[in-house]
């Protein structure tokens, strides 16, 4: 089986080799097998990232799940700014989204700081070892209790830059009709890649967020394991389906 890993040296190290002068280092043996290295392992970088995108493509492209079966919970998509009052007014509550988690999935006391807004998911599927987080960001710039404004394209970037590490691909896809961004990170330090999945809601109620759903693998696969983890893009998609609101 062929294994995927994503080799972790930076493209511009590597790619300094080969643009050093001829003459620099023609007549040294030592200085030349260090750029045949360094253009070995940048090749190998290169072909091993287009293997990451390739996969991160064909993620993209996996129909949601309709999840009938499993544990039914409820996902509050508001953040703190709903519990203010205002003005000496009793702030609205939380919009209660009800879903399914797939039988595999299992709360993990450890990756969740609340059970209805912020909340990860261990996959027992056997030789996983991956877990999903289910979150949502403000998605107004001050409270719309107080007049704020939905966040523009650009202050959510900035959004997302202070939430999650840069990713080495990004797309716009659709969800069941709904428009969402799709990340690809790699936090090599653990030998993990994440899929995310976010979407900044526009109902003009209230309680719009960025629904955020980050799916955390392991870089190293075999051809089983990338089917095991379609299959689980394929269950958060689908839960995301349900969680995000239309107008």
């Amino acid at each position: 089986m062929k294994k995927l890993h994503l080799v972790l040296a930076s493209l511009a190290t590597a790619t300094s080799f080969l643009l050093t002068p001829q003459s620099a280092w023609a007549n040294q043996s030592d200085d030349s097998q260090e750029s045949s290295s360094a253009v070995s392992e940048s090749s190998k970088e290169l072909e091993n990232k287009e293997q990451e995108e390739a996969f991160f493509k064909t993620l993209l492209k996996v129909e949601p799940t309709a999840i009938d079966k499993g544990q039914d919970k409820i996902f509050e998509s508001s953040k703190n700014w709903m519990y203010e009052a205002v003005d000496g007014k009793e702030p609205p509550k939380p919009t209660e989204r009800p879903y399914k988690i797939p039988e595999d999935w299992k709360m993990h006391p450890s990756l969740t700081k609340d059970d209805r807004r912020d909340i990860g998911y261990r996959i027992m599927t056997p030789g996983m070892k991956g877990y999903v987080n289910l979150y949502t960001l403000e998605a107004y710039t001050t409270s719309p209790l107080k007049g704020g404004k939905l966040l523009t394209d650009k202050e959510l970037e900035e959004r997302l830059k202070s939430d999650r590490p840069t990713p080495i691909f990004q797309e716009s896809i659709e969800i069941d009709g709904k428009q969402f961004q799709a990340r690809y990170e790699v936090e090599p330090e653990h030998d993990t890649a994440c899929l995310v999945f976010y979407r900044l809601e526009d109902t003009g109620n209230q309680d719009d967020s960025v629904l955020v759903g980050a799916l955390y693998l392991p870089l190293e696969r075999d051809q089983d394991l990338e089917t095991a983890i379609s299959q689980q893009v394929a269950n958060l998609k689908g839960i995301l389906s349900q969680l995000s609101k239309d107008k």
